[in-house]
């Protein structure tokens, strides 16, 4: 009896756990209306394909596409190169974008808009012509599902709002991953551009252009530093996107992309210095740019609107940032009480004189008169 009690508390915690923990995976999966797998029982999206080519072969894939919902959806279905998430991470070019890799040797290549019937499953095969002069490398790409939105915006809305529809509209992909003699594949990385904007609360921005020019996927570690006119150091973050599993792929370029939330960049000039590490190697670059007084204002009053300098003294911080202007403040007062005080003892030294000369008058006009 003592041992049931004993067992019986943790088994009731695991068994909630559990629970709990198979609830979160269905609600996660309720998310979408549709699923796209490898693997013909479709029960998740998870599974890619992988194959070691030597160039010039063909090969032929099969996706099998559900419905989830009881209802008819609308899709997309094409192929598409793998191409990274911000600062790295498994994404996909969109609809219509050029593919430079696995997503150009697939056939068909055009998209295809498929109406699913409620809880109806479709399959594709997809057939990869393997170019014969292939490089040693990891090559990836694959098939892309994307649902049609009920209503689609208008022409003009998708133009102005076209990040928001982009993270709006469930995509789905299955990777097909080549690989040729990858211990013989070019690894490289190049920092081509910098650039230095405000988000809509007023804090900076700060995107660095990390291509990988190699032929093979990286997973780079590194940071960035941004230093003022003087060399001090106003804001550093450091990135390991192996520990995220954040892949930037072969051929193409991530945006990585930081945020300075704890300060504002006054007017002057700054260096931007970034670095990236992969496979023993090292690539850093730094780049100049300038704050104006146009730009300060910008953000002062973009982060006044949103709230965010409550109970923060924009004289304090800059002056944390332009340490010289203490000096010289400094330098002033010290000046200016040190001749407040010279004065005031010349000023003194002169009335001490003036009191003497009146007593030695005085004592000599005493010693003159005559006595009575």
């Amino acid at each position: 009896m003592r041992f049931f009690l004993k067992i019986s508390l943790p088994l009731f915690f695991f068994a909630f756990f559990w629970i709990f923990t198979l609830q979160t995976q269905v609600n996660a999966a309720s998310d979408v209306d549709f699923l796209l797998s490898p693997v013909k029982e479709i029960e998740q999206s998870s599974g890619y394909y992988r194959d070691e080519v030597t160039g010039g072969e063909t090969k032929q894939y099969t996706f099998y596409l559900k419905n989830l919902v009881k209802k008819p959806i609308d899709l997309w279905i094409y192929p598409a190169d793998a191409a990274p998430m911000v600062n790295g991470g498994k994404s996909y070019m969109l609809k219509g974008e050029k593919n430079t890799s696995v997503g150009a040797w697939i056939a068909p290549s055009k998209a295809q808009k498929v109406r699913l019937k409620p809880l109806e499953k479709l399959k594709y095969v997809y057939t990869v012509k393997v170019p014969k002069d292939l490089d040693p490398g990891e090559y990836v790409g694959g098939i892309v599902a994307e649902q049609i939105p009920a209503e689609e915006a208008s022409p003009s809305q998708v133009q102005d709002k076209a990040v928001l529809l982009i993270e709006r509209i469930p995509r789905i992909g299955v990777q097909i991953v080549l690989e040729k003699d990858k211990q013989a594949a070019v690894q490289d990385m190049s920092i081509d551009d910098f650039k230095h904007s405000y988000i809509s609360n007023g804090y900076s921005q700060l995107t660095i252009k990390l291509a990988n020019t190699g032929n093979i996927l990286q997973r780079p570690s590194g940071l960035i530093m941004i230093r003022d006119a003087n060399g001090k150091g106003i804001f550093s973050q450091s990135y390991d996107a192996a520990a995220e599993e954040k892949s930037i792929y072969a051929g193409k370029t991530a945006d990585m992309v930081y945020h300075v939330k704890d300060q504002i960049l006054w007017p002057g000039e700054y260096s931007a210095y970034f670095e990236t590490n992969f496979n023993g190697k090292k690539v850093s670059r730094t780049f100049n740019f300038t704050i104006t007084e146009a730009d300060a204002k910008l953000a002062q009053d973009s982060l006044s609107n949103a709230g965010l300098l409550q109970g923060r003294g924009g004289i304090i911080d800059w002056l944390q940032n332009h340490p010289w202007a203490i000096v010289a403040g400094a330098f002033v007062l010290i000046l200016i009480f040190g001749t407040f005080f010279l004065l005031l003892f010349l000023i003194l030294r002169r009335k001490k004189k003036e009191d003497e000369q009146d007593r030695q008058q005085v004592r000599r006009q005493t010693l003159q008169t005559p006595q009575a």
